[in-house]
């Protein structure tokens, strides 16, 4: 995210999300976590409001959180 150049940002930040979202999805990644962290990432090279970045973010793991498999329970 940090060095996305104009017109890519938000790719690169919906495929992080993503990306992110299946280790979410598997239980190894806390969501919150991964959300602030998205958050402060995009923040640093932002040329959108904050909340356009956050909801980016938002349907991007949710996205990745549904069409993933999830840990089953032992």
């Amino acid at each position: 995210m940090a060095t996305a150049g104009d017109g890519t940002r938000n790719a690169v930040l919906l495929r992080a999300a993503r990306a992110l979202g299946r280790l979410i999805a598997s239980g190894d990644l806390d969501r919150s976590e991964v959300e602030e962290a998205l958050s402060r990432a995009a923040s640093g090279n932002a040329t959108q409001a904050q909340r356009y970045y956050d909801d980016v973010i938002q349907r991007g793991l949710d996205w990745s959180i549904a069409h993933n498999p999830q840990r089953r329970a032992a």
